[in-house]
């Protein structure tokens, strides 16, 4: 899903980095500075939401997290202190996620 999510917003004209597990994306973001970070809650070495929270201890970044059990977790995601800024729920359209993706860049963090 990430390398579809990525080739869509490079079609939209930004530039994605991507990372496929929790101790790459925290070794990315401890090396670059992002406008946005887009985590989905389940990762294959991790705790998405953690990694989320991770990142924030040290770059403030807006996070658009995408999952299916937004519901399962007791309360939004979107309300946690340090939980992402969006909540976009699984299965949505590309085309969606790229919009999510613009709205948030254009909206001050």
């Amino acid at each position: 899903m990430a390398r579809i999510e990525s080739s869509a917003l490079t079609r939209a004209g930004y530039e994605p980095t991507c990372a496929y597990c929790a101790t790459d994306a925290l070794d990315i973001a401890s090396d670059q500075a992002f406008d946005l970070v887009v985590m989905d809650l389940f990762l294959p070495d991790g705790d998405g939401l953690a990694v989320c929270n991770q990142i924030r201890a040290f770059q403030e970044v807006p996070v658009l997290m995408v999952s299916c059990l937004e519901e399962d977790l007791g309360q939004p995601l979107t309300q946690s202190f340090l939980g992402p800024h969006r909540f976009l729920s699984k299965p949505f359209s590309i085309q969606e996620f790229v919009a999510a993706v613009g709205e948030m860049l254009d909206t001050p963090s």
